[in-house]
């Protein structure tokens, strides 16, 4: 009897073995607003990092006030038609518990059992499209506080669970109208959405393609680091060697202005095409935009390069690695892997800072983890005689 079995199969025969591990990830509690004390006031004369609303519905009655609860200024909130501040966190995720803490002193509210009067506290989840979510069958979460506090700071302090598919969390800090409110120190504290960063192990026998990536040996005038080009050339303001406590000698990337972002390299020559390669290393994210970290902020950049039939040099392909955003405050291992195209001979390997602020890098290395197919072998029927099943 014969049997025949019709199907459209594509069997991949891959002479390595492929180990794949998702990167350890600890979850770290930190504070996730900019400017929380009021004190970094921007060009314009308003606070640095929060929006004063300017609508028609919201006034505008908001002015920075000399002294707080701590440092030399805070947020005055006056007048009788509704102020709005409100800031942004873009780096949220669901289920997560985050923690509002502020201090607040109020004067005497006008009509106070009015259902807007006093300060309030509006707190809303978006998710990636920017839709509002329920919470807890409401459009937010809103706390209002009516009774004045006189000269007294008052700490304000709740937790929240983000609803599932939170992305965004909106925070408006709100003064319905009559008298004057005062807030300071004003902070969200909470986790960083979780990063997808995935480690492959090398495949067997391969070694680290890249020289001194440990940042241990210097220049031979004893300045930078050996085998390694800086943004600046001189390793000097936006790229540094520093000795770490945890770690001893490492890069320190720093941008203070948009633009920059500063790098390292290497190059690395004799790639194979079709072969996957991982680049990884260790990173702490010390003082970056938060609000940057899901599509801006620490990542490896590859530009690969051939050399064509005369000898001259041409680009074959750039590949970036998604934002690092899991390494705020602590030294994690991070990893990127990208495949050669045809053509391509040799690369440069970037380690470095889309954003402004101050990261560090440790123990660059290059790996070989995945060999192209060996065997492709396409067929549409397989033919089995006296058989019920069949092994390939």
């Amino acid at each position: 009897m014969k049997k025949i079995i019709s199907l459209l199969m594509i069997i991949f025969i891959f002479a390595g073995v492929l180990g794949i591990s998702a990167l350890a990830e600890e979850e770290k509690v930190i504070q996730l607003f900019e400017n929380p004390g009021f004190e970094e006031i921007d060009s314009n004369g308003e606070f640095a990092d929060w929006d004063i609303s300017s609508s028609t519905f919201y006034g505008t009655n908001v002015a920075v006030a000399n002294g707080g609860h701590t440092g030399e200024k805070s947020l005055k909130m006056y007048g009788e038609s509704t102020a709005l501040v409100t800031q942004v966190f873009k780096n949220a995720y669901g289920g997560a518990t985050y923690t509002f803490e502020g201090y607040l002193r109020m004067t005497p509210i006008e009509n106070p059992s009015a259902y807007l009067s006093g300060a309030s506290i509006d707190v809303y989840f978006r998710d990636e499209m920017n839709t509002v979510l329920d919470y807890e069958g409401q459009s937010r979460l809103r706390l209002r506080f009516t009774e004045a506090t006189g000269n007294e700071w008052q700490k304000i302090t709740f937790d929240v669970v983000a609803p599932e598919n939170t992305a965004n969390i909106t925070v408006h800090l709100r003064h319905a109208g009559g008298g004057e409110l005062y807030w300071d120190d004003v902070t969200l504290s909470g986790v960083l959405a979780p990063q997808n960063c995935v480690f492959m192990e090398p495949l067997p026998g391969e070694q680290n393609l890249l020289e001194n990536g440990t940042f241990e040996t210097p220049q031979a005038d004893g300045t930078g680091v050996k085998d390694w080009a800086s943004y600046d050339k001189k390793w000097e303001t936006y790229v540094s060697v520093v000795n770490d406590a945890e770690r001893g000698r490492v890069v320190r990337e720093y941008s203070n202005k948009e633009g920059q972002n500063p790098w390292v390299y290497y190059r690395v020559e004799n790639l194979k095409p079709n072969y996957t390669y991982q680049v990884s290393g260790y990173l702490k994210t010390v003082d970056v935009n938060i609000n940057y970290l899901r599509t801006f902020g620490p990542s490896f950049s590859i530009a690969l390069h051939g050399e064509n039939m005369e000898g001259a040099s041409s680009g074959k392909a750039h590949y970036q690695s998604p934002t690092f955003n899991h390494t705020y405050e602590q030294w994690q291992k991070v990893a990127f892997q990208f495949t050669v195209p045809e053509g391509a001979d040799y690369a440069y390997v970037y380690p470095r800072l889309y954003n402004k602020g101050e990261i560090y890098w440790d123990d660059i290395e290059m790996y070989v983890v995945k060999e192209p197919p060996v065997a492709e072998i396409y067929a549409n029927h397989m033919y089995y005689t006296d058989l019920d099943a069949g092994i390939i």
